[in-house]
């Protein structure tokens, strides 16, 4: 960072447009007591990933026996959901925009988007039992490419100096 009357010189900024990208899975996977459920979706295409949102709904009588985990084609493990909002059912939303998340889904900036992501559902608990209805990610990214930058000629001149002859004054331009 730069203090009062500090300046900085001699940077370059190149900004690419962003694009984004949204893709859905229905698995309908029933959720029961001690078991994990995990459906895989394949995103197509490639691009760093900028920022991400996931979209989850689980219909399930008693959200404080789950876990929901999001991983990346990397490996990458955010946990969305870890045994919260006891006495509550269900759990459908955006993460971050609706529900707040676990971990940190910052964890995915900069990875490319492409490859299989999974998204795992553990009931922890016995005595309630659900459904893994529908579950969606929403990328913004850039597709990886650097646009030309047009980088003006630089070109020194001289110009002649006026009024010639002068006394006691003349100017002298140059670009």
């Amino acid at each position: 960072s730069l203090g009062e009357g500090e300046h900085l010189t001699d940077v370059n900024f190149v900004m690419g447009p962003t694009f984004e990208l949204e893709t859905c899975s229905t698995p309908g996977l029933p959720i029961t007591d001690y078991n994990t459920v995990s459906d895989v979706m394949s995103v197509a295409g490639s691009g760093t990933i900028s920022e991400v949102e996931v979209y989850v709904n689980i219909t399930h009588t008693y959200r404080g026996d789950l876990i929901v985990t999001l991983t990346s084609p990397e490996g990458i493990n955010v946990v969305l959901h870890n045994q919260t909002g006891f006495g509550d059912d269900n759990i459908i939303g955006w993460y971050p925009l609706d529900l707040e998340p676990t971990g940190d889904l910052g964890a995915f900036v900069g990875e490319d988007m492409s490859g299989d992501w999974t998204l795992s559902v553990s009931d922890e608990l016995g005595g309630d039992q659900g459904t893994f209805n529908e579950w969606c990610l929403h990328f913004i990214y850039d597709d990886n490419s650097v646009a030309a930058v047009d980088t003006p000629e630089l070109v020194l001149a001289l110009h002649k100096n006026f009024p010639n002859p002068f006394n006691p004054i003349t100017n002298i331009k140059f670009d």
